[in-house]
């Protein structure tokens, strides 16, 4: 661990789960020391097995800042990441962004310990946008203003994270551009490691257990973050097959749900595995569709139908922690 030495009695935590982007690691740490704030820190988990320094000169002099921690850890899983960030933070607040999003803003982190001036307020998601000045892309806000950060009758999860209004009690919160009181989360037990995708409902669905009377989860318009999707790396998150995105359903749904929800999960469990299959083809046509021919889509839908009931017998033969 290098460790620097932090600002005195800091209030503020940013932490960046980061793997094989240094690119935009760096451009992340430039906009964070450039913020408007006098008590913050920075805990960088940096992932990358040949991660080097110095063989960015302008990363190296970012990484000397005394404001920030870095963390040099082999690559733990996004859930295990933001566990260690959340570990090592000093801050009663505690921010999370990764590696391949931007604050918009100088007042980016003021503007997340504002909020919470609201002793109730426990955790917040705070607007994501793809564009700089984009609006939501959702049409008329009243039902993604319903939906928005809310589980469905089958605890899965809906988003909506563009919006641009507020909404109180919300039911999860996102893994970036988000911010907790650090120590209801440490009391919560922080996110489980089960999950390759979908990691941070663990903790939303053990927060909704432990909140007190009248605290709440929240989504905030401002501060924005640009979550710039584009840049490969992040664990291969976003680059799969056909088998690897039915597990990761089917494993959120079995090791997620039906460990906090276990008699709306086998009470349904049929309705899972449609869910998942959904899914699935809807990535198939939607997310990599364009790179494939019309006949290369069927062939991969039809995949899917075939796999889903061998993927299923192998997920609920996995155990729970």
């Amino acid at each position: 661990m290098n460790r620097q030495a932090a600002t005195p009695d800091v209030r503020v935590s940013v932490v960046v789960r980061s793997y094989d982007r240094l690119q935009p690691l760096r451009e992340l740490l430039e906009v964070l020391l450039d913020q408007v704030h006098d008590s913050f820190e920075i805990v960088v988990v940096e992932q990358t097995p040949d991660f080097d320094r110095k063989a960015d000169p302008r990363l190296q002099a970012l990484l000397d800042d005394p404001r920030i921690q870095l963390l040099r850890r082999p690559p733990l899983g996004g859930a295990a990441a933001r566990n260690e960030g959340v570990r090592h933070a000093s801050g009663e607040l505690v921010i999370l962004i990764d590696d391949d999003d931007l604050p918009l803003g100088r007042d980016w982190i003021a503007s997340h310990e504002a909020h919470f001036a609201d002793p109730l307020l426990v955790g917040l998601t705070a607007r994501h946008v793809r564009q700089i000045g984009e609006s939501p892309p959702y049409g008329p806000k009243w039902l993604p203003t319903k939906l928005c950060m809310r589980y469905s009758p089958l605890m899965t999860p809906w988003t909506f994270a563009r919006l641009d209004v507020d909404v109180a009690g919300v039911d999860w919160i996102h893994g970036t551009n988000a911010s907790f009181r650090r120590q209801a989360i440490l009391d919560a037990g922080l996110w489980d490691e089960t999950v390759k995708t979908q990691d941070e409902h663990s903790l939303s669905m053990k927060l909704a257990r432990s909140l007190a009377p009248g605290q709440y989860l929240a989504f905030k318009a401002t501060p924005p973050a640009l979550r710039r999707v584009e840049f490969a790396g992040g664990l291969s998150k976003r680059r799969t097959d056909v088998a690897g995105e039915l597990d990761n359903h089917l494993n959120f749904f079995h090791q997620v749900i039906g460990t906090y929800h276990p008699l709306r999960y086998y009470g349904a469990y049929p309705a899972y595995l449609g869910v998942a299959w959904l899914r699935t083809v809807l990535w198939v046509w939607q997310d990599t569709g364009r790179k494939y021919s019309l006949w290369t889509n069927l062939r991969r839908t039809i995949e899917a139908s075939i796999r889903l009931p061998i993927k299923a017998v192998e997920v609920l033969r996995r155990s729970r922690p």
